[in-house]
């Protein structure tokens, strides 16, 4: 009888120690695994494109240490995130393209169209108006520009000011810079229609070979466009009056079907010897 209730007394002992076993191991694994469930959702945050998350480390040892790194990580991704709406999507291309290669200033010789529009009247407009209102305008009217660049396959390469200049690359690069500036000016016709003080834009549009690279010094690059082409671009912008989109004559031959030309005439430029036969691109319709 003796032996049968030490033996009673092991197993309830035995038993009780099980028991407060488990509910211990349920305990602590629960608090261990409700901070990696937390890392988990946040990760699984970001995989679905939302990086304004941040999680909260609630232990201080190795699960706490990787949640406080996975938030440093996410203030990296954020601000690199900021510092893409700075560049153009070709300088984005070319440095995904190095693979982490260390980028040497210098270029190619590269064909392409670049496009250059310039705000008329700009300088009036400002000295009438507060700074605040200024900066509101140059924002509308420069935003829905950059919005029409993409839609040609085509990549912001800076703002100057008012003036913006956007690069095409591609077989079809000259037709869809044309395009671009046609899409342009026909959103400005509609802005016309609700601004109370109507903004024009000229545009200049060119095609050929040009030195795309990295510019400046090793601190502080800027890969952009360089060459004769880019600088005839530019003063076609600089003589187009509101609402036009000029662009050598010579590249109409380049363009099947044409597009719609308004008038020709021959014009002189600033480093170029001799004069040459501008169009001007309808954008009506």
């Amino acid at each position: 009888a003796i032996i049968d209730k030490l033996t009673e007394n092991i197993y309830v002992t035995a038993a009780v120690s099980i028991l407060i076993t488990v509910a211990l191991a349920s305990v602590l694994g629960r608090t261990l695994s409700r901070p990696i469930h937390r890392l988990v959702a946040g990760m699984n945050k970001v995989r679905a494109g939302d990086l304004d998350v941040e999680v909260e480390p609630t232990t201080r040892d190795e699960i706490g240490l990787v949640t406080s790194s996975f938030n440093q990580m996410l203030v990296g991704l954020r601000e690199r995130l900021h510092l893409m709406k700075y560049v153009g999507t070709h300088t984005i291309d070319m440095i995904q393209s190095s693979s982490g290669e260390k980028v040497a200033l210098g270029g190619s010789r590269r064909e392409l169209a670049v496009l250059f529009s310039d705000i008329r009247g700009f300088t009036s407009y400002s000295e009438r108006r507060s700074p605040e209102e200024v900066i509101s305008m140059l924002n509308r009217y420069l935003g829905f520009q950059a919005e029409i660049v993409p839609d040609f396959d085509g990549s912001i390469d800076k703002f100057v000011g008012d003036e913006m200049v956007a690069l095409f690359t591609g077989d079809d690069a000259l037709e869809r810079a044309i395009g671009c500036a046609v899409a342009i000016q026909r959103r400005v016709s509609r802005e016309h229609e609700i601004d109370p003080v109507p903004i024009d834009v000229g545009i200049g549009v060119n095609y050929g070979p040009v030195i795309l690279g990295n510019m400046g010094a090793e601190s502080r690059l800027d890969y952009t466009v360089i060459g004769a082409d880019v600088n005839l671009c530019s003063r076609l912008c600089a003589v187009a009056g509101p609402g036009q989109i000029l662009i050598p004559c010579h590249l109409l031959e380049r363009l099947d079907p044409p597009p719609q030309v308004r008038r020709t005439q021959m014009m002189t430029f600033k480093g170029v010897s001799n004069q040459l036969e501008v169009a001007e691109i309808g954008s009506d319709g």
